[in-house]
This record gives structure tokens, sequence and C-alpha cells, in this order.
């Protein structure tokens, strides 16, 4: 349910990185802030044992992406 949440897709979320702060990227900005507070729930339902090999990949990886988040 916690990376359902996410608004956004792993490939389409705007990072630091990739996406300027200005005022003509509010929304991916925000979607990305919304993607970084949602990220650790998912974490959390991670340690509360998720079988599925796609599942527990994909909460994995968001950890990773946290770090360049907006």
């Amino acid at each position: 349910m916690c990376l359902d949440a996410i608004p956004v897709s792993r490939a389409e979320v705007a990072t630091r990185g990739t996406t300027p702060y200005a005022p003509e990227h509010l929304a991916a900005i925000n979607r990305s802030r919304q993607a970084k507070v949602l990220a650790p729930a998912a974490g959390a339902q991670l340690r509360g044992g998720a079988r599925d090999s796609g599942l527990r990949a994909e909460t994995e990886a968001w950890p990773e992406l946290r770090r360049t988040l907006m």
C-alpha cells in the first residue's frame, strides 16, 4: 500500500540532479517530496515480511533513491 501511495515512479521522480528548483517544476518537486516521506513507510512494511520478490526489490530501491529526492 505504501508503494501505491507514492505519486510517481522511480523512473519519473524528480531528483536534485535532474530537476532545478523553479516554479515550472513545482508539481514534480512536490511529488518528489511526497515520495521522500512515503519511502521510509514502505521500508517499514518490508521489515514486516514482504514475500513477493518484485515488491521487495521495488521497496529496497527507494531508500537508495531517497537521498537524491527533493
